[in-house]
């Protein structure tokens, strides 16, 4: 049976069933939160990331055959930024807005189109933050595991970097070993039952709910940016390095060729205080 790839990455994304993910927006109402999340410098600051690091990202994995990635914003998202999506994934056809109405679940509208993609197959999907990124050598070490698989399995890559800016243009690098961790969680699944991955729940506890296929590389093959806004310090790894822009950039290429100067420079950009942090829970 055929296997369909489907990445899926919320850009600012706001529904009734999206607030508890976040520990800034749990007591929010969702226009509260809205107003929150979309503010000017903030979605300038997002969508910077996005197309430095997750868009990149999709570029690659989307060569492959039968491989997509799905954008979900709201329908309401100021129509300046959905303008610069769009201009960013007009020439990427594999990769696609999913827009989510008012009152809809920001997990039903991906799951129909992922379905729609799979052609009855089986599904892969896996999911990614809108200012991380994957290594082209993600699906090289994924896809040969997925056939012997049964549905329901939750597929972990282990090994990855975490970086964060310091001042006069240092970058501080960070190798991770996370068990479940949240970069390119993916689940496999087929026409009985499909399963996206926003249908696994809170990715820390995934593991107390499907079975699990921990993946270990000897290579990063995801890459998580930090900044103080938005990232919980709680996850750390082995003892970081504080690197020069170009010789970081060295580092990062072996596994993220394309990333640039452009990339690192873009980890600088001021966040708004209103930067939502991702809850652990």
């Amino acid at each position: 049976m055929s296997m369909t790839f489907v990445g899926i990455t919320r850009f600012s994304v706001v529904t009734r069933d999206s607030l508890g993910w976040f520990r800034s927006t749990r007591d929010l109402t969702v226009e509260e939160a809205k107003q929150q999340l979309f503010e000017g410098s903030r979605i300038k600051s997002r969508l910077h990331m996005f197309r430095r690091f997750a868009l990149p990202s999709y570029v690659a994995m989307t060569k492959r055959p039968r491989s997509y990635a799905l954008i979900v914003i709201n329908d309401d998202l100021p129509p300046y930024a959905r303008r610069r999506l769009d201009e960013m994934l007009a020439p990427h056809p594999r990769i696609r807005l999913v827009t989510i109405g008012r009152g809809q679940s920001f997990r039903s509208k991906p799951r129909q189109v992922s379905i729609e993609l799979a052609e009855g197959g089986r599904l892969y999907s896996y999911r990614l933050d809108d200012d991380d990124a994957l290594s082209p050598a993600y699906f090289d070490v994924i896809a040969p595991r997925l056939d012997a698989l049964a549905d329901r399995t939750v597929v972990s890559a282990i090994d990855g970097l975490t970086i964060a800016p310091e001042p006069d243009e240092v970058i501080n690098l960070r190798s991770c070993r996370h068990k479940y961790n949240a970069q390119g969680m993916g689940v496999v699944s087929g026409p009985d039952d499909y399963l996206t991955a926003f249908s696994l729940g809170s990715h820390m506890r995934v593991n107390t709910r499907f079975p699990v296929d921990l993946v270990t590389t000897g290579r990063p093959v995801w890459l998580r940016t930090r900044h103080a806004s938005n990232d919980s310090p709680g996850r750390l790894g082995a003892q970081p390095v504080s690197l020069g822009l170009p010789e970081a950039l060295v580092r990062l290429k072996a596994d993220f060729p394309f990333l640039n100067e452009a990339a690192m420079r873009a980890l600088y950009m001021p966040l708004a205080a209103s930067e939502p942090e991702a809850a652990a829970s």
